[in-house]
């Protein structure tokens, strides 16, 4: 009853606040959308089969790295726990990229320890040293040595390379990342942000806060505060702009998807927006710039609203996508001539690709 009423409170006063710890919904979003995301680790069960240990909602193991880093001196802060080794190039890229987002360009984070847990460091050899690694790069936070009791945590949580865990305020596990991608340090950030910082500040999960966090460019925040609205043609579009910008496979499926729905449906005034929408995002590939160009293409064919504006963002996108086009056979000439110096004896196809490329400047 208790409870009961606290959800009540929470829901009146706060609105979407009701959603500040929702860990099944942050569980769901990166279920979905995250990267290198995990709910525990592998093991072999008795029947030799591999079978899932869930880490998430337990209290994490108590640790003692050294006398500054201990789970006593971590008590009541949200905690990330980066573990890496100088012979790991996706730990070295994680270690970096938690810096830059999370360190050096924020103070949304302050409040957050990260700590670079340095594993199983002479278990191979690529000319590093690791506190040489760690003092020139002169990262924000703290790392530990490969100590005793660096063993003993990293071996109970099964930790790889990388591994990064999230432990909140209360000592429990809250998010487990495996392996590295471009994605992988700002899930971490969304999930502090979501745990933390929005309870904290009072945040609301509207589609005000959705708007503002596309204006600031934190567009898996975005995302995620989409995810928890009831969908409308503009939250839709809002959604793809974001996730064009999270997952480029994931958000080209979804482009196709839409354009195709619009076309069908006659849906002139939606493919507009979505041709729009690519053409705000210069980083996308070629086949996603084909496509906003064939939404561009419709509109201006056939709803009768084209003018020179439309017209001109078609203009727009077809400049793009001949120059996308024009660069991607220079790389394939490029790649080709490469493949055969590399494999010798062959200065005929080394020439003939060359001449192809000067042909095609």
């Amino acid at each position: 009853m208790k409870r009961l009423l606290l959800l009540v409170l929470i829901g009146w006063f706060g609105g979407t606040e009701l959603y500040a710890q929702d860990y099944e919904r942050l569980y769901k979003f990166l279920d979905q959308y995250g990267s290198n995301w995990n709910h525990g680790y592998r093991k072999e069960a008795a029947d030799g089969r591999s079978e899932l240990v869930n880490q998430l909602g337990t209290p994490a193991p108590r640790y003692t790295f050294s006398k500054e880093l201990n789970s006593k001196t971590m008590k009541g802060k949200f905690v990330i726990m980066n573990f890496w080794s100088t012979w790991c190039g996706g730990c070295r890229a994680l270690c970096m990229a938690l810096d830059s987002l999370m360190v050096k360009h924020s103070n949304d984070y302050r409040d957050v320890q990260i700590i670079g847990v340095n594993y199983k460091e002479t278990l191979a050899d690529k000319g590093y040293k690791a506190k040489e690694w760690w003092k020139q790069k002169a990262f924000g936070y703290p790392t530990t040595d490969d100590n005793k009791g660096v063993d003993e945590f990293s071996t109970t949580v099964q930790a790889g390379h990388p591994t990064m865990m999230l432990i909140d305020d209360k000592g429990i596990i809250r998010g487990r990342w495996d392996a590295w991608s471009p994605g992988t340090a700002d899930n971490a950030a969304l999930a502090v942000w979501v745990l933390k910082i929005v309870p904290e500040q009072g945040l609301t999960l509207d589609f005000g806060m959705a708007r503002r966090c596309m204006e600031e460019k934190q567009y898996l925040r975005a995302l995620y505060v989409l995810c928890g609205l009831d969908e409308t043609a503009e939250i839709r579009l809002m959604k793809l702009e974001a996730l064009l910008h999270i997952s480029s496979y994931q958000g080209g499926t979804l482009l196709a998807q839409m354009v195709e729905e619009a076309k069908e449906s006659k849906d002139y005034d939606t493919l507009l927006e979505i041709a729009e929408i690519v053409e705000r995002n210069e980083e996308l590939y070629s086949a996603y710039c084909k496509i906003g160009l064939d939404a561009a293409t419709v509109y201006n064919n056939y709803s009768r609203k084209g003018n020179d504006e439309t017209l001109l963002l078609g203009c727009k996108l077809k400049y793009r996508y001949g120059k996308q086009m024009q660069e991607e056979v220079l790389r394939t000439c490029d790649q080709n001539i490469r493949i055969h110096e590399m494999n010798g004896k062959e200065e005929d196809k080394v020439e003939f690709w060359k001449k192809a490329k000067a042909n095609l400047q």
